[in-house]
């Protein structure tokens, strides 16, 4: 990896206008694709203005640091701020993507990858995380392979994550505990945290802040395993 940046730096040196150029066309596209990606996904003006101001910011570091001509400043920059963009336009808090995707890849230490079919938890101790990948072995140390009630089951929370809402009007959507998970949260529907209809369930402008609280009654592997009186503390 050190030797490719070390390459990478001297053919930035080599053409430094050419791609410092190329970089700002770059970084200003993927600012672009992501207000226009916030905007669609219906999120609120003020999160849209402080993304923009995100990548705002990136492209005059990248113009105040063209001024003083310094490349491998420049490069640092230019990595910084489209890695910024892509991620901003393409994931949400917790990383739930709104994108349509199945797959998904977690890089670094503890990081998760979704297949959508299985979850693969990479190792947590950096030593031996970079020990795997030095000798080209996945870093892989857990896994879970999802059930058919999994499935049912993060299809709404990705939809609630994502979209604020979910629906079981199709029947491969519906399953038994239904009735008792939205029993659950008929005082948040007191509260006008959530609209509770014979088939969808949809949470307020309102409740967008406790989401996380519409999320946890579908969770049912944790609802099995955990007292009540320890899963409030978990979506604070």
């Amino acid at each position: 990896m050190s030797s490719l940046y070390i390459k990478l730096e001297k053919d930035w040196k080599d053409h430094f206008m050419l791609h410092t150029a190329a970089a700002i066309i770059v970084c200003t596209c993927l600012g672009g694709i992501t207000v226009l990606s916030v905007f669609q996904n219906g999120s609120g003006i003020f999160q849209m203005l402080e993304i923009f101001a995100v990548v705002v910011c990136c492209n005059l570091v990248l113009a105040s640091i063209l001024t003083v001509q310094k490349p491998a400043l420049v490069l640092k920059a230019v990595i910084a701020s489209i890695s910024i963009c892509t991620l901003i336009a393409a994931f949400n808090f917790m990383g739930y993507n709104s994108s349509k995707t199945q797959v998904m890849i977690g890089l670094g230490v503890s990081s998760i990858s979704d297949s959508w079919y299985s979850f693969a938890q990479n190792v947590k101790n950096l030593d031996e995380y970079q020990s795997l990948i030095e000798d080209r072995e996945l870093p892989v140390y857990r896994g879970h392979m999802l059930t058919a009630e999994d499935l049912i089951i993060r299809k709404h929370i990705s939809n609630l994550m994502c979209k604020l809402e979910t629906s079981w009007s199709d029947e491969s959507l519906y399953f038994k505990e239904l009735p008792k998970v939205l029993m659950s949260l008929v005082e948040l529907e007191k509260d006008n945290l959530v609209e509770i209809h014979s088939n969808k369930l949809i949470v307020t402008e309102k409740g967008r802040a406790y989401v996380r609280n519409v999320c946890l009654p579908f969770d049912l592997r944790l609802q099995r395993k955990k007292p009540e009186t320890q899963l409030f503390s978990m979506t604070v």
